[in-house]
Protein backbone atom coordinates (compact mmCIF):
# COMPACT_ATOMS: atom_id res chain seq x y z
CA UNK A 1 0.00 0.00 0.00
CA UNK A 2 2.87 2.40 0.80
CA UNK A 3 4.47 1.83 -2.60
CA UNK A 4 1.19 2.63 -4.37
CA UNK A 5 0.78 5.78 -2.24
CA UNK A 6 4.34 6.90 -3.08
CA UNK A 7 3.66 6.31 -6.76
CA UNK A 8 0.50 8.45 -6.59
CA UNK A 9 2.37 11.24 -4.79
CA UNK A 10 5.15 11.20 -7.38
CA UNK A 11 2.61 11.21 -10.23
CA UNK A 12 0.74 14.15 -8.67
CA UNK A 13 3.97 16.15 -8.24
CA UNK A 14 5.01 15.38 -11.81
CA UNK A 15 1.61 16.58 -13.01
CA UNK A 16 2.04 19.81 -11.03
CA UNK A 17 5.52 20.34 -12.47
CA UNK A 18 4.21 19.86 -16.02
CA UNK A 19 1.40 22.34 -15.37
CA UNK A 20 3.85 24.92 -14.00
CA UNK A 21 6.17 24.43 -16.98
CA UNK A 22 3.30 24.88 -19.44
CA UNK A 23 2.19 28.10 -17.71
CA UNK A 24 5.76 29.44 -17.76
CA UNK A 25 6.18 28.52 -21.43
CA UNK A 26 2.94 30.34 -22.29
CA UNK A 27 4.06 33.42 -20.34
CA UNK A 28 7.46 33.50 -22.04
CA UNK A 29 5.90 33.08 -25.47
CA UNK A 30 3.44 35.89 -24.84
CA UNK A 31 6.21 38.11 -23.44
CA UNK A 32 8.37 37.68 -26.55
CA UNK A 33 5.78 39.33 -28.77
CA UNK A 34 6.50 43.02 -29.32
CA UNK A 35 3.33 43.70 -31.27
CA UNK A 36 5.09 44.25 -34.60
CA UNK A 37 3.98 40.89 -35.90
CA UNK A 38 0.45 42.23 -36.18
CA UNK A 39 1.54 45.22 -38.27
CA UNK A 40 1.59 45.05 -42.06
CA UNK A 41 4.90 43.90 -43.53
CA UNK A 42 7.17 46.49 -45.14
CA UNK A 43 7.17 46.66 -48.91
CA UNK A 44 10.29 46.09 -50.96
CA UNK A 45 10.56 49.81 -51.80
CA UNK A 46 10.66 50.73 -48.12
CA UNK A 47 13.53 48.32 -47.37
CA UNK A 48 15.59 48.97 -50.53
CA UNK A 49 19.07 50.38 -50.00
CA UNK A 50 20.59 52.54 -52.75
CA UNK A 51 23.81 51.10 -54.18
CA UNK A 52 26.35 52.10 -56.82
CA UNK A 53 27.15 49.58 -59.56
CA UNK A 54 29.92 49.49 -62.15
CA UNK A 55 30.77 47.36 -65.18
CA UNK A 56 33.30 44.58 -64.62
CA UNK A 57 36.89 45.51 -65.54
CA UNK A 58 40.42 44.47 -64.63
CA UNK A 59 42.23 46.96 -62.38
CA UNK A 60 44.48 47.23 -59.35
CA UNK A 61 42.88 47.01 -55.94
CA UNK A 62 43.33 50.17 -53.94
CA UNK A 63 42.30 50.13 -50.30
CA UNK A 64 42.96 53.12 -48.08
CA UNK A 65 42.03 53.61 -44.46
CA UNK A 66 42.54 56.87 -42.69
CA UNK A 67 41.72 57.47 -39.08
CA UNK A 68 42.98 58.60 -35.72
CA UNK A 69 43.39 56.55 -32.59
CA UNK A 70 45.46 56.44 -29.47
CA UNK A 71 48.03 53.65 -29.31
CA UNK A 72 49.28 52.16 -26.07
CA UNK A 73 52.03 49.55 -25.74
CA UNK A 74 51.59 46.36 -23.72
CA UNK A 75 55.09 46.76 -22.25
CA UNK A 76 57.74 49.49 -22.14
CA UNK A 77 61.54 49.25 -22.39
CA UNK A 78 64.17 51.90 -21.73
CA UNK A 79 66.88 52.07 -24.39
CA UNK A 80 70.20 53.73 -23.50
CA UNK A 81 73.32 54.08 -25.67
CA UNK A 82 76.52 52.48 -24.35
CA UNK A 83 78.75 55.12 -26.03
CA UNK A 84 77.92 58.78 -26.43
CA UNK A 85 78.61 60.87 -29.51
CA UNK A 86 77.53 61.43 -33.11
CA UNK A 87 77.81 59.06 -36.06
CA UNK A 88 79.62 60.79 -38.96
CA UNK A 89 78.34 60.06 -42.45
Amino acid sequence: MTTRRNTLVIAKRASQHVTVLLVLAAAVTAGCSNGKAKEKPETEAETAVPVEVQALRRAEIVAVYSGTASIEAHEEAEVVAKVGGEVPE
